[in-house]
């Protein structure tokens, strides 16, 4: 009897072993479902919703109240912008062979994690039985988000495009509508996007705030009769936006405008 009692407590030792080093296994290979749904758009404020109405102010075209914020519009004289250009997606090959920590393997993007783990992104292509609008998409890596520990993936879906940040430390991710820039106090950060034209995508802004090393989305930003074609930041709290507006003949003509961030 006692001999029974030992071979069941080994047979047992044995199971849990084997349990916990599949566990383990498992645990360093993460992919979209293991993290739930990408997560969704930004949402304006419900209670400071986005208004966008003429300010009081001379040379001031919109203002907007978004959670701690204003955010002011103004007109400037130069129509040379410069700086990210919004509508022009990516290149992979400039950005992947330059970190050892993203990698393709049949055909799907894998991100090494800092904590250990692995982050599968899987393409999906679009299936008219399914009609998998939501979900499916391909990948491009478009390098670190600078002044941040995010990586940025530019998403082209069905009659769409936006972008997925992937946190380094833990492989959360957060989707904006579009590609991000960093202030150089690292503190605010805005993605803009676009779409004057066709309507598929959100024509606009989303905002978040980087807060010990996380980013927080504070609101979302939505333009109706003009769109971001160029964004940089002339410094912590004035970006310059190249303003694209359609002409009669439905041609885009371009200014710059200041668009200016204070706390209230």
């Amino acid at each position: 009897m006692r001999y029974l009692n030992y071979i069941f407590l080994f047979v047992f030792w044995l199971l849990s072993s084997c349990a916990e080093s599949e566990q383990e296994e498992q645990s360093n290979e993460l992919n979209q479902n293991d993290l739930g749904e990408l997560a969704d758009f930004i949402e304006p404020n419900p209670k400071l919703d986005s208004i966008a109405k003429s300010w009081p102010q001379e040379d001031v075209i919109y203002g907007f109240l978004l959670d701690e914020y204003e955010v002011l519009f103004k007109e400037q004289n130069s129509d040379d912008c410069g700086g990210l250009e919004l509508m022009m997606p990516p290149k992979e090959e400039d950005y992947i062979e330059q970190d050892e920590l993203v990698f393709r393997a049949s055909g799907d993007l894998h991100f090494i994690l800092e904590s250990g783990d692995t982050l599968i992104l899987e393409n999906e292509s679009f299936d008219e039985q399914k009609q998998n609008f939501s979900s499916s998409g391909f990948y491009t890596f478009a390098g670190s988000v600078e002044r941040s520990n995010y990586w940025e993936v530019f998403v082209i879906g069905y009659e769409c495009h936006y972008t997925v940040l992937v946190n380094k430390l833990n492989g959360n991710t957060l989707k904006v509508i579009g590609r991000p820039l960093v202030s150089p106090d690292g503190q605010l950060v805005i993605c803009g996007n676009p779409d004057i034209e066709s309507g598929y995508t959100i024509n606009g802004f989303d905002i978040l705030e980087q807060r010990n090393g996380t980013l927080f989305p504070i609101g979302q930003l939505e333009l109706s009769d003009w769109g971001p074609f160029k964004s940089s930041w002339k410094n912590d709290s004035v970006a310059i936006i190249e303003k694209g507006v359609l002409d009669e003949n439905f041609d885009v003509q371009r200014s710059c405008v200041e668009m200016i961030f204070s706390k209230y």
